[in-house]
């Protein structure tokens, strides 16, 4: 920690009298190398909100107050700060960019030839922020999922959980996570969630080369002066960053040792102990033995996470029977994932946490809940009675409890529902009679004993609208019997899955934002109507009301001639008019004039 220079100690308790001085402090914002005058945010740190609230903050440049907005932190998902999402590969034209567009029926999926058993996806925030728990849309259940997050300048593994698509783990404040997927079918991933605390924000103007401060502690801070219009957000305003706390006067804690050096402000520790050298004295440290700056406490027991033995469940007490640093409440002794505090059947995995009767003990917990003699963990039909275990197909199925006795089919696939397995009904195993039964013909309805199928997207060419193109959902709008993937809706020349604007001819396909989203389909102004047909583009107006009809919403219009606008010859005309009006009777004047003179009256 930088020490206060002398001349500032001076120059503070000349300016500000001792007997009324409030702690005040600054941190100096690093608006980095702007192109222009613009628009940007500040993340405020928790340590920040700590000492002041939202409303007192300030950023002054030298000692002029600027204009800012403010938004307060927020818990939920944190899609509106996610930079970018990178996979480990992707196969055909599919991008990672579509696991945060909001729109579950685009998706991206490893390629299979480069990650056929995992995969690690990188996620940057643009701003880092805390983070407690991250999901995924996909078709399949991972085996496993490790989760990572950068802190600082080093690495953290946060979790690591089977047999599903999410996780909670201890909440962290980041901005990078890695998560690594392990399956046994390479899975289509339609959507990324990342869940947490939205850092409050200050948006201000920002000039480039310009010397910014966020000032607070102020119990009375000056009013800020009026927002201008220009000031507002959009989907591309960037994050700046700031530096570390300083203080400009005060004892807090009236320990003797000023705000500036003190590493535990508000609790007096003339000592300044500190047992971890995490730069936060003992007086205030919730885990004293490991450096812990941030004091992360996530389920707000009293112990902080860093030495937690269970840090998403409250316990104090901290107890650990077995000894193997787990506290009890967070110890999963069958190792299936869910801890024994929630688990209806602790000492036997049961992932699934089944309970066929719902009373509580998980069916895997019930030695025989058929009562026909055969323990559950052996029971080849544990829902029906069946003494002797009769299974006349081997498929590890018995008899009693199977839909097709006589053929193997451990899937039990029912596809008609009529309680005879698929297997069983020769009309089911292969309905287009073209030797390819229907479990793996990718075109079940028409034969095709060549399963051809061009654009491998699991949708024989024999069925498929669109065989060339990727499109596994094989959607029609139009009902033309061709696919949308290979319909150039807006004529622009580019199909669905090549134009950042599908709906909205964009030839050039400008991007400026580089947000995979074409600027003729951006909404600038946030009023639900596009670039493309906003006659307000840069300022919200939801009813593009247009008083004048001149194309100009009147939210924007700052003039207000209606007929002159829509037909500026009218105004000519008009004009023209008076004028020859005028010459008219200057000229019927002149003549007049000269008569009476010619006749001398």
């Amino acid at each position: 920690m930088k020490k206060l220079s002398l001349a500032l100690v001076i120059s503070s308790v000349v300016f500000v009298p001792v007997a009324l001085a409030a702690p005040l402090y600054e941190r100096t914002i690093d608006v980095g190398a702007l192109p222009s005058t613009q628009p940007v945010f500040i993340a405020v740190p928790e340590t920040v909100l700590r000492r002041s609230p939202l409303e007192s903050l300030r950023i002054v440049r030298g000692t002029v107050t600027e204009p800012i907005k403010s938004s307060p932190e927020k818990q939920g998902e944190l899609r509106g700060i996610i930079e970018s999402i990178s996979l480990c590969s992707s196969e055909g034209t599919d991008t990672a960019a579509s696991l945060h567009d909001g729109s579950t029926s685009t998706f991206a999926r490893p390629d299979p030839a480069k990650n056929p058993s995992s995969c690690t996806i990188t996620l940057l925030l643009a701003t880092a922020a805390r983070v407690d728990s991250v999901s995924f849309s996909s078709d399949q259940t991972f085996k496993t999922m490790t989760v990572s997050a950068r802190s600082g300048q080093s690495f953290t593994d946060l979790r690591t959980v089977k047999g599903t698509t999410a996780m909670e783990f201890s909440s962290i404040v980041t901005d990078a996570l890695f998560i690594t997927i392990t399956y046994d079918i390479v899975p289509r991933l339609s959507e990324l969630g990342v869940n947490g605390t939205f850092p409050a924000r200050i948006l201000f103007m920002a000039e480039p080369g310009a010397q910014y401060k966020l000032q607070y502690g102020d119990n009375n801070p000056p009013a800020p002066p009026a927002v201008p219009s220009a000031l507002v957000a959009t989907s591309g305003t960037r994050y700046v960053t700031i530096g570390a706390e300083q203080t400009l006067q005060g004892d807090d804690d009236q320990d003797g040792v000023l705000n500036l050096t003190d590493n535990c402000r508000a609790v007096a520790n003339p000592d300044q102990k500190d047992t971890d050298h995490d730069g936060l004295g003992d007086a205030c440290d919730n885990a004293q033995d490991i450096p812990n700056l941030l004091q992360n406490d996530k389920d707000l027991d009293g112990v902080g996470d860093a030495t937690d033995n269970c840090r998403t469940m409250f316990n104090p007490d901290q107890s650990d029977s077995d000894l193997n640093d787990i506290g009890d409440v967070c110890d999963d002794a069958d190792k299936d994932g869910i801890v024994n505090s929630k688990d209806n059947c602790a000492g036997i995995a049961n992932a699934d946490q089944k309970d066929a009767d719902g009373d509580g003990a998980g069916d895997a917990c019930q030695l025989d809940r058929d009562s026909d003699g055969a323990p559950d963990t052996v029971d080849n039909c544990r829902s029906l009675p069946n003494t002797k275990q009769e299974d006349a197909d081997q498929d590890n199925i018995g008899d009693s409890c199977d839909n097709c006795p006589i053929t193997k089919n451990q899937t039990q696939r029912d596809e008609n529902g009529n309680g005879i397995g698929d297997a069983c009904e020769a009309s089911i195993i292969d309905a287009d009679s073209d030797g390819v039964v229907n479990a793996t013909d990718n075109c079940a309805a028409l034969p095709n004993s060549d399963q051809t199928d061009l654009d491998n997207d699991g949708v024989g060419d024999a069925c498929d609208n669109c065989p060339t193109i990727q499109n596994q959902d094989q959607r029609d709008s139009d009902k033309n019997k061709q696919g949308d993937a290979c319909t150039d809706i807006d004529a622009d020349g580019l199909l669905p899955p090549l134009d950042n604007c599908p709906t909205v001819a964009n030839a050039d396909q400008t991007d400026a934002n580089n947000n995979g989203i074409g600027d003729t389909c951006e909404d600038d102004d946030g009023d639900g109507t596009i670039n493309a047909t906003d006659n307000c583009r840069y300022k919200s107006n939801y009813n593009q009301q247009d008083s004048d009809a001149d194309g100009i919403g009147d939210s924007c219009d700052e003039t207000d001639d209606r007929l002159s606008e829509q037909h500026p010859w009218v105004l000519w005309i008009g004009t023209s008019f008076l004028v020859l009006v005028l010459i008219g009777i200057s000229v019927r004047m002149v003549m007049k004039i000269r008569k009476e003179q010619g006749t001398g009256v």
